[in-house]
Formats: structure tokens, sequence, C-alpha cells
């Protein structure tokens, strides 16, 4: 029989003509030098304890920032002029002023086996997303000029987790000859850096995001057996360095109802996006040890096998997501989003599984009960909810899926020179596995935040 078991672990001047590409250039060298640091700072965090993330590249993480996590997970659909949506790059030529997004989250998990009693338990907590967004030209200039363009763009940057693997798992094998213990242990994470850039023509909206991937990947495996004396323990050992180009394109078209005077108006729309990605390639370069292990004296040992910089080629699957939004301009927000995801396309020569396709469901909406109210300030804070259901590419033995509910809100702050700005809050319940093998019921708290800055690219006259 096997039991399974999981162990704990614990500037105001402008440049040039006014337009602030100094302030531009050194926030992409910042995002530049964070992509060196940021998967040392991402494995300080609180480690978690997922079994399923020894399956692929590890646990996908699904790139929405904080205030569209509240509202169960709306990308496709999703536009803001001060808010950033990665998901759609198109989605950057609506805005209106230059945002930074970043985040924080903790999540919390109980662990569930269908063959074994008791509960296991797995705090983790660690950095979201770090983005920067802003329109290519500056509202402020329309205004003073009092022109409208018909043509619009808007350009982004973009740090990113994309995988996460952690798990930590003892599986014991017993028989009336021989206890056999399995030792199952994983760490590691691949991170995504990208550009984004769009075009709008009115009301339709072209973007496009190239991104790099990178990280490294620990996979050990132990083998201990216990009822034969002295016997040899086995060590398997893998390492893998993942790198590759990304891309992905997204279009967006807002139809803008009539007014009362019969006039196209921002007060309502409806917003249709739609994104796609290719099939794409990523290189590997692994390292493989494995070894006998003598269990008296450690540094006895036999090598297997051996391999260093071995260097292979995989492919990440095809992408595309369609969605709705409904708008009516400081009042309501109300959308949905499907997406399906090709991972039968899935190769990794070093790590062959063969992983299905999954497909992911959302519903949200936000409410403001008066974004202008000056003596109410509860009135003018941004209400979230939201639905999603999900199934997860590595239904291999056995069918996963994941349901949640959501839920947040977000408080307007004013900044100097009367920016305004957000704090977005976030949270989530719900039940990932399948109750018949592993299920993990999860709760997650996130807390972002949106700086608006409305000078960038501004063209400022001297009399």
């Amino acid at each position: 029989m096997y039991k399974w078991t999981f162990c704990s672990k614990s500037a105001e001047q402008g440049f040039g003509r006014g337009c602030r590409w100094a302030d531009c250039l050194r926030g992409s060298l910042f995002l530049l030098l964070l992509s060196v640091a940021w998967p040392s700072l991402r494995a300080q965090q609180p480690q978690d304890n997922s079994p399923y993330s020894r399956l692929g590249l590890g646990e996908l993480d699904e790139g929405f920032l904080i205030h569209q996590q509240a509202m169960g997970g709306l990308a496709t659909a999703y536009y803001h002029p001060l808010y950033l949506n990665q998901k759609n790059p198109a989605s950057y030529a609506f805005l209106r002023a230059t945002a930074f997004e970043s985040g924080l989250y903790g999540k919390y998990a109980r662990i569930k086996s269908a063959t074994e009693a008791g509960v296991d338990k797995a705090w983790t907590g660690n950095i979201s997303q770090l983005a920067l967004g802003f329109p290519l030209r500056n509202p402020l200039n329309e205004a003073r000029e009092r022109r409208q363009y018909d043509w619009h763009g808007g350009m982004g940057l973009g740090l990113q987790p994309y995988t996460k693997m952690d798990y930590n798992v003892l599986s014991i094998r017993e028989s009336e000859q021989d206890t056999t213990l399995n030792y199952f242990v994983g760490a590691g994470s691949t991170n995504l850096l990208y550009w984004s850039g769009a075009l709008r023509y009115k009301d339709f909206s072209l973007g496009a995001r190239l991104g790099y991937l990178f990280g490294q990947l620990e996979y050990t495996r132990s083998v201990i057996f216990q009822g034969i004396g002295l016997a040899y323990s086995n060590d398997f050992s893998d390492e893998l360095t993942i790198t590759g180009w990304y891309g992905d394109v997204g279009l967006m078209y807002r139809h803008r109802f009539r007014n009362e005077e019969g006039e196209k108006s921002t007060d309502r729309m409806l917003v249709a996006g739609l994104t796609a990605k290719p099939s794409s390639p990523f290189g590997t370069r692994s390292t493989k040890v494995y070894r006998t292990v003598n269990p008296v004296n450690p540094n006895v040992a036999d090598t297997i096998l051996y391999e260093q910089g071995l260097k292979e080629e995989g492919r990440l699957p095809a992408y595309w997501s369609v969605g709705l939004m409904y708008i009516e301009k400081n009042k309501w927000r109300i959308g949905a989003d499907y997406s399906m995801e090709m991972w039968s396309q899935y190769v990794n020569p070093p790590k062959q599984e063969a992983l299905v396709d999954a497909y992911r469901f959302s519903v949200g909406a936000e409410y403001v009960p008066d974004y202008a109210s000056y003596n109410n300030y509860l009135k003018r804070i941004r209400y979230r909810v939201g639905f999603f259901h999900r199934k997860d590419p590595r239904s291999i033995s056995t069918t996963l899926t994941e349901t949640g509910i959501t839920m947040g809100a977000a408080f307007p702050i004013i900044l100097a020179r009367q920016q305004t700005s957000f704090i977005h809050l976030a949270l989530g319940a719900s039940r990932f596995g399948n109750p018949e093998a592993l299920q993990e019921t999860r709760f997650r708290l996130s807390v972002g935040f949106t700086l608006n800055d409305n000078t960038w690219f501004y063209k400022r006259k001297f009399e």
C-alpha cells in the first residue's frame, strides 16, 4: 500500500521639449536590473507545498493584476484609462496617464489526500508583478490644443512570474518484505520580462507583447529501502534552466453608445477583446546526477548517470481568449472571459510529460456608488466581485479543476499635484485538484498599488 505525507518547509523638469524620456529610461533600467535580482528575491519568500507543481513547468501564474483578480480574472476586454492590463496589450492604447503597478500577496492552503487522514497546511507570500505603462500622446496636450486625434498609442514594460514549482512530499510503500520511502522535493520558478506596444485608430486598437522567458527548476528524488539491511539508497537530481522568447497579440474594439444629443459618447460602452499566442519554442539546459549512496557513509557513492549542460529545445502551447465588457462610465463594469490553452502541444525533452488542453471561464463586476462624492469616501470606493472556473493542464491521470469566488475594492488616494492613484485589495477563495486524489482549499489576499502621473510627454510652453 501507499501512504503520502506532505513535509513542512518552513523630477519636475522635462527632457528635451518637456517630454519625460529620462523618467522612461530610468523605469526601463529599473525593471532590467530587477529582472536580474527577481529570482533571488522570490526565493527568500515563505515556501509553498503544492504536490501538483512537480508536473509540467510548475504552477502557472495567470498574470492578472490585483484589480483584475478581484473581478474573477477579467482581462481580454478589460481596459481603463488609469490601470494597466498586461494580458491584452491592445489596452495600452487606451491609457490616459502613466501608470505604475505593483503588488504583494499572501496565500494559505489546506491540502487533503483522499487516501490519508489529516490535512497539511501551507503559508506562502510573494511579490506579484511590476509593470509600467504610458500613453505616447499626453491628453493634456490635446486639451490645451483643443484638438481630438484619431490615432493614439501606448507602451509598457513589465516583469511577472510565469510558473512556480515548490513541493516536498514523502511517499511510503509498504509490503511484507520491505518498506520503501520515496522523497520528492522540487523548487524553482520561471519569469517573464516583457515589452508591450499598441496603436489605436478611433475605437479599434491593436497591440503586441514581446517577452523573454527565463528561470531555473530543480527536481530531487530519493529512494530509501528500510527493510533491506545496508541497501544503498538511490538519489536522482535534475537541474533545468529555461530561456526563450515569448510573444502574443491582442485586439480590442469599443462600441460607444449615443447620448441624448445623438453623439457617440464614452459614458456607455460595450468592449470586445481578443488575444492570441502561437506555439513557441524555448531552450533548455539540463544537468542530471543519478547516484546510489551508502546509508552508513554518504561519502561512499556510485554514480549511475552524470550529464552536464545538455542543450535541448522544448515548446510552449498556443493560446487564445475572447471577452466582452459593458461599461457605464464611473458607475458600472460587468464582463465575461473565456480562454483556451493548447497544452497538448507542450514539449520538454529533459522532463517528458503529456499535458492536456486547458480552459478558463470568468465573470466579474465593479460598482462605484458616487465617484465624485466630496463628503463620503465610502461612495468613492470601487467595489468588485467575481467568479472563475478552470481546467488545469496537469490533468494527466485525473482531471484537475479549480473553482473560486473573488471580491475586492479600490481605494482612491490623492498624491502630489492632485494626481489620483489607487490602492487595490483582492480576496479569493477556491478549491483546486480532485477530491478522489489530492485537493487544495486556497485562500488568497492581495494588495496592489497603481501610481498615476499625467505629466509624461507634456509639451510645456514658455512665453
